[in-house]
């Protein structure tokens, strides 16, 4: 097997991973390691598509980690305090005269 493929086989699983992860910050990392992989694939046999996509895709996630980092630290707790993606849940909440609710009010229980 070449090293090419074994590159894709690892980015294709950090992929996955990240799919299934609920903190952000996790998950942009190991999205940022999938589009490292992705792009020593992609350059590796010349796949264009491939390899701009995680390039373009590359800064985006590096962005949005940081943006992620500093809002824990400006929030002066750590990532493990934080609220899961997805676990937070609410009850559509009627305005009145059976219109829904403009606002959205969640309260998450930090366990």
């Amino acid at each position: 097997m070449q090293v090419w493929n074994i590159a894709g086989f690892i980015a294709s699983v950090l992929v996955l991973t990240a799919f299934c992860m609920r903190q952000v910050t996790s998950l942009r990392a190991v999205a940022l390691t999938s589009n490292l992989a992705f792009l020593v694939y992609g350059v590796g046999l010349h796949l264009a598509p491939v390899w701009l996509l995680h390039a373009l895709l590359l800064p985006v996630n590096g962005m949005r980690l940081l943006q992620e980092l500093r809002s824990v630290r400006v929030a002066g707790s750590s990532s493990s305090q934080r609220a899961d993606v997805g676990r937070a849940s609410a009850p559509i909440v009627m305005a009145g005269e059976g219109r829904p609710s403009t606002s959205f009010l969640a309260v998450i229980d930090k366990e």
